[in-house]
């Protein structure tokens, strides 16, 4: 079994330290015990159940409720969880030493949504909806934010659902009783994601197995290539040190307070280009740039800027050329080669009337042509009441609403603007 440096933070961290200044980085999936049999750091209550949290990925996720809401919320407050921040509650099966804290996690974070198995959502889901959150009924694998995975409702003599984590190191596999068997659950993890298992932990429900069947399900471990292994829990004490005999130092001793972090750096970042450099770090994650080239020095990469020798940080395009307004020979957003007034760099002749797709700069005396924003129902409309007298040409001066351009603005100018707005003539002859 390959060594590692086990005390590492990124990779596997054993925190004996003060729960209110834990060593957490960034780029790390955080797993705190909060409910187990036994306890790890001092000052917490342990009780029969078992319960996770778990930060780091996109949502914040509780892994089972443990039997007793009180002792829960109260390890949790020891502990320095911040429950507010909880995202997702995943509850493994339908029994009470892992369902029982459920009522309290909801008094404090209504809103989550809780995936749980469909053999029995039904009977939690009014309950949870009543308060404000969802639940989702599981069945078959489930992803459940990126790089976090259920492996699915598996059948066993308790239909029973595992949180499969994608890390860096590999598949960290977390367990609730594993009454589906252990090595079940394992083989499902691998089939959800072909990778290698770095670490599985949790309950594995093995108290009644004989040394014999225990030392198989080990061998079994290790023909997987489980490399650290840690098991609370329903899985018995003498079946506990049966493990931690097998594993040594890569065996994970659990408990309340006990947290383990991995690191998630990698999967965490992408390369969309494959060009080798991470996305956030590329100045042009679209296309690719290895040598990340940037010509004016406004971390936009040559090959994405729309104006690669003049600093354009904004990559402003009022005409969606695709060349930036700083080196446009002709910002032109009504596209009749005409350049919109205000802007130095253009080459072309100055339009006349830059809203509006005007190829022959008809002069607006002539009618034709709204300036402000293009000839419309606003125009028929303000030269009827023009010519009942009941309203000026405020929206319609008159060089617009004289459409023929005869001097006179009467019927046959609104059906002028008409036939403009249609698209069937033109204003003026």
């Amino acid at each position: 079994m390959k060594k590692r440096l086990f005390f590492c933070v990124l990779v596997i961290a054993v925190l004996t330290g003060s729960p209110s200044n834990p060593v957490f980085g960034a780029n790390t999936v955080k797993m705190t015990v909060v409910y187990d049999n036994y306890v790890h750091q001092e000052g917490t209550t342990a009780d029969w159940g078992f319960a996770c949290f778990i930060e780091g990925y996109e949502e914040t996720i509780l892994f089972d409720t443990g039997y007793n809401g009180g002792i829960l919320l109260g390890n949790i407050d020891f502990l320095n969880v911040d429950l507010d921040r909880l995202d997702v509650v995943v509850l493994s099966h339908n029994h009470a030493d892992h369902t029982g804290g459920l009522g309290s996690v909801l008094s404090r974070a209504p809103h989550i949504t809780a995936y749980m198995g469909i053999s029995y959502a039904h009977t939690r889901s009014p309950f949870i909806s009543a308060v404000g959150g969802t639940t989702i009924a599981v069945d078959e694998s489930v992803e459940i934010c990126e790089h976090v995975y259920s492996t699915g409702e598996l059948e066993g003599p308790v239909y029973e659902q595992s949180l499969i984590l994608d890390t860096d190191e590999g598949l960290v596999v977390v367990t609730g009783c594993s009454h589906p068997g252990i090595v079940n659950i394992l083989h499902r993890a691998k089939e959800v994601l072909d990778k290698d298992i770095y670490l599985v932990f949790g309950g594995f429900h093995l108290g009644a197995h004989s040394d014999a069947e225990v030392d198989q399900i080990i061998q079994e471990f290790q023909a997987l290539g489980v490399e650290y292994c840690g098991c609370t829990h329903c899985t018995g004490d003498h079946q506990i040190s049966l493990f931690e005999e097998v594993y040594g130092d890569h065996f994970v001793p659990l408990g309340t307070g006990k947290v383990i972090e991995v690191s998630i750096q990698n999967i965490s970042s992408h390369d969309s280009d494959n060009d080798g450099v991470l996305d956030e770090n590329d100045n042009c994650p679209t296309h690719e740039n290895p040598d990340q080239g940037d010509s004016d020095s406004d971390d936009v990469g040559d090959v994405c800027d729309n104006c690669p020798d003049e600093y354009n940080p904004g990559q402003t395009d009022a005409d969606e050329d695709g060349s930036g307004d700083v080196c446009d020979i002709c910002t032109d957003t009504d596209g009749d080669d005409y350049g919109n007034p205000g802007y130095e760099s253009n080459a072309c002749e100055e339009d006349n009337c830059p809203h509006m797709n005007n190829p022959e700069q008809a002069s607006v005396e002539r009618g034709n042509i709204d300036c402000r924003d293009g000839i419309d129902v606003l125009d028929a409309l303000a030269t009827v009441n023009h010519i009942l007298g009941t309203d000026s040409l405020a929206d319609a001066p008159y060089d617009r609403a004289d459409c023929n351009a005869d001097g006179i603005v009467d019927i046959l100018d609104v059906l002028g603007i008409v036939n403009v707005i249609l698209g069937t003539g033109a204003c003026a002859s």
